[in-house]
């Protein structure tokens, strides 16, 4: 009867570890694949972050370029507004009449430099440019 005692402890004690190894298994099957999923979820969330990195500095870099597009602007601006000063004084009748005078060498006209032209004699010509160089070469 010991014999058969020891048979059965033994059986139960092999039914037992047997059972042990396929909780092990199961436990085993199911690690890999949390193993698998945390390392899927590891990529994802790495390639989330090198993506928000990659925009931001995308973003850093349109920034600087908008920055010195507005400076470009600022400066054309003072530019243009430096040209319209100029020609708002290039164009003033004093200094017209000062660069006419002084450096073209023009004079106010004179009763002498003046060419009375009646209408009859234009039309009897026939032309308003013959009747002007006659009067001025005469």
């Amino acid at each position: 009867m010991s014999n058969v005692a020891s048979t059965i402890r033994s059986s139960r004690v092999n039914m037992g570890t047997a059972l042990g190894r396929t909780k092990t298994k199961a436990k085993a099957g199911s690690s890999a694949k949390q193993y698998r999923l945390a390392l899927i979820s590891a990529i994802i969330v790495f390639g989330l972050v090198v993506f928000m990195v990659a925009s931001s500095a995308y973003c850093a870099k349109l920034q600087t370029s908008n920055n010195n597009l507005e400076s470009n602007i600022t400066h054309l601006e003072a530019d243009i507004d430096s040209l319209n000063e100029q020609i708002a004084n290039q164009t003033k009748i004093e200094n017209i009449a000062s660069v006419a005078v002084n450096q073209l060498h023009m004079v106010y006209p004179t009763s002498d430099n003046c060419i009375n032209i009646d209408s009859t004699e234009a039309e009897g010509n026939g032309s308003l440019a013959a009747v002007i160089k006659d009067e001025a070469y005469n």
